[in-house]
């Protein structure tokens, strides 16, 4: 048998781990209402801290040089109501990726994805999950990842995930870096920034279209017995049976391969082991990607959109996603 290397495995548990994504418009027969602002028109809007304001119909921009030319695209409902417009990091920051190793002589590198909250939520090495080391057949590969399961920097097989049945959930954004990876068709994610304020994000239905949602926790432990800096996630107006949570242990990124490989598995990148069921095996062919942080400066976050089907996840370049909503710079 062909010897998996650390790459391959995870490229399958990856495939194995979003497994059941929500149908998209016209497929599925277990739809909830639309969002309760119209998805057939898309639009985002953007509610600042402490006052509302409305942004006109977002245009999606070339990512790596904010003065390039606006394209039109077509978007899907996008709206985020209590967040600062903007948040600015320092790219020297120990919090961002690409910036040299750090004191522990570590890179952390996401050369998938542009500048933004992607930077300060996806990183290799990072934290992700795997559903089964039976294929891993190379030694040092299983060795590795077993390590990384008992240190806590995997969760394997059903541990910490699940698909949504109900009309409502709530599920835990654990302090110091833990995440949640969210994959449906549309979605309503309350949870609360660092100060206890309530921040709602509103992913609307589009046709051939799918989310996928990655949420951190970066506040870090307290060190106080009795209380904690946990947060959870309330979700609502998602597909029942066809939506699902992968919870992230907690540390300072989740995997970039992870991220990018649950992106490729929306598109159908893995449709031959037929792990896109709620959407066909065949996935969709446009993917937009919610990436957020709570930090202590507020709640950083980056819309992304990618659109084409036939890449491979380890051929993702910065400039193949689109940026249609931002408030994350990194400087």
């Amino acid at each position: 048998m062909e010897k998996l290397t650390r790459r391959d495995f995870l490229k399958l548990a990856a495939a194995m781990g979003a497994a059941v994504l929500a149908g998209c418009g016209g497929e599925s027969n277990n739809k909830v209402e639309p969002t309760t602002e119209p998805t057939t028109e898309p639009t985002a809007r953007v509610t600042e801290e402490p006052t509302a304001k409305e942004t006109p119909t977002p245009t999606a921009t070339a990512t790596e040089t904010p003065t390039e030319t606006e394209i039109k695209i077509d978007l899907p409902y996008f709206e985020v109501n209590g967040v600062k417009p903007f948040i600015t990091i320092d790219k020297t920051d120990n919090r961002v990726a690409n910036n040299g190793p750090d004191e522990a002589g570590i890179d952390h590198k996401n050369p998938f994805m542009p500048t933004g909250a992607a930077w300060l939520v996806l990183a290799d090495p990072g934290h992700y999950r795997v559903d089964s080391l039976t294929n891993v057949t190379d030694t040092e590969t299983h060795a590795s990842i077993e390590t990384d399961i008992q240190n806590g920097a995997a969760f394997e097989r059903d541990n910490y995930k699940g698909i949504l049945t109900g009309r409502e959930a709530v599920i835990p954004l654990w302090e110091a870096g833990g995440g949640q990876v969210l994959t449906g068709a549309q979605m309503q994610i309350e949870l609360t920034d660092a100060q206890g304020n309530p921040v709602v994000f509103k992913l609307g239905r589009q046709e051939n279209h799918g989310w996928v949602a990655i949420l951190t926790n970066g506040l870090d432990r307290d060190h106080i017995r009795g209380t904690d800096n946990n947060r959870s996630l309330r979700l609502t107006n998602y597909d029942p049976g066809f939506t699902m949570w992968q919870a992230i242990p907690p540390g300072l990124f989740v995997s970039a391969q992870f991220a990018a490989q649950t992106i490729a598995d929306a598109h159908g990148g893995y449709k031959d082991r037929g792990t896109s069921p709620g959407q066909g095996q065949d996935g969709v062919e446009i993917v937009s990607i919610l990436v957020a942080k709570i930090l202590p400066e507020g709640i950083v976050y980056t819309v992304l959109q990618h659109n084409d089907p036939t890449i491979p996840w380890d051929k993702y370049k910065p400039d193949q996603f689109m940026i249609y909503a931002n408030n994350t710079q990194i400087k």
